[in-house]
C-alpha cells in the first residue's frame, strides 16, 4: 500500500518538479565549479523558481501530497547545501552561517524522518529558504549585489532559528 502511494503520488506534477529539483540539485554545484560565477546564477534561479512553481501548482490543482512535504524541503538542501559550501570552499564565505544553516537543516531532516506525521511548511521557515535563495543569487551575480548576498546570508540564519525553535515547539 506505501509503494502503491509512493507512485501515485510520485506521477504528479508538482511531485515531479520536485524530484527533477533533488536530481539536478548537485549539476548546479558543478556548473559553478566548471564555470565559475558567470551562468552559475542563472542557472541556480532557475532551480529556485521551480521550487516556487511546484508549491505554487500543488497548491492550485489541490496536489498537495505526503511525499510533496517530505520532499520539498530535501530538494531545497540539495540545491542549497552544496552551493553554499562551495561558496565557503572558494574563500567567498566564512563557514560560521552555513555550518548554523547545516546544522538546522539535518536536524529537520532527521524530525521529519522520525515524525509520525507530515510536518507542514511554516511561513518563517519560507522566509528562511528564500533568504538563502536571495543571497546565493546575489553572491554569485557578484558586483555590487555581493554586499546584499551577505545581508541576506544572515537574514537565512535568522528566519533559520526562528523557524527551528516553532518547529520544536518553542
Amino acid at each position: 500500500m506505501i509503494m502503491e502511494n509512493f507512485w501515485r503520488d510520485a506521477q504528479k506534477l508538482p511531485n515531479i518538479i520536485t524530484l527533477t529539483r533533488l536530481l539536478f540539485g548537485a549539476p548546479a554545484t558543478i556548473i559553478l565549479y566548471k564555470n565559475g560565477f558567470e551562468y552559475a546564477w542563472l542557472v541556480f534561479l532557475l532551480f529556485a523558481a521551480l521550487d516556487w512553481l511546484d508549491g505554487k501548482i500543488a497548491r492550485k490543482t489541490n496536489t498537495v501530497t505526503s511525499l510533496g512535504m517530505r520532499l520539498d524541503p530535501l530538494a531545497d538542501q540539495f540545491l542549497v547545501l552544496p552551493v553554499t559550501w562551495y561558496l565557503v570552499y572558494v574563500s567567498v564565505l566564512h563557514a560560521t552561517f552555513p555550518l548554523i544553516l547545516t546544522l538546522r537543516e539535518i536536524i529537520m531532516i532527521f524530525m521529519r524522518a522520525v515524525a509520525s506525521r507530515n510536518i507542514p511548511a511554516i511561513l518563517s521557515g519560507k522566509l528562511k529558504i528564500n533568504a538563502w535563495y536571495i543571497s546565493i543569487a546575489c553572491v554569485l551575480f557578484g558586483g555590487q549585489l555581493y554586499f546584499f548576498g551577505f545581508i541576506f546570508l544572515a537574514l537565512a540564519v535568522v528566519f533559520s532559528l526562528w523557524s527551528f525553535g516553532k518547529y520544536c515547539g518553542l
